[in-house]
């Protein structure tokens, strides 16, 4: 089931970070938490988690 629209485009934008990008869960943080992305906890906390078991 999917989401709302907007954690689905911030999924995607990850996603599209990682693997096409090259980029490592710290800047792939940074960047979220630079655009304010709104999320629970820190999107360094966050990341690592998902960019570790997920990707």
């Amino acid at each position: 089931m999917p989401g709302p629209r907007e954690e689905i485009d911030i999924i995607g934008w990850v996603f599209n970070q990682y693997a096409f990008e090259n980029k490592g869960y710290h800047k792939i943080a940074s960047e979220l938490n630079q655009q304010q992305v709104s999320t629970e906890k820190s999107w360094n906390m966050v990341s690592q988690y998902h960019l570790r078991n997920y990707f």
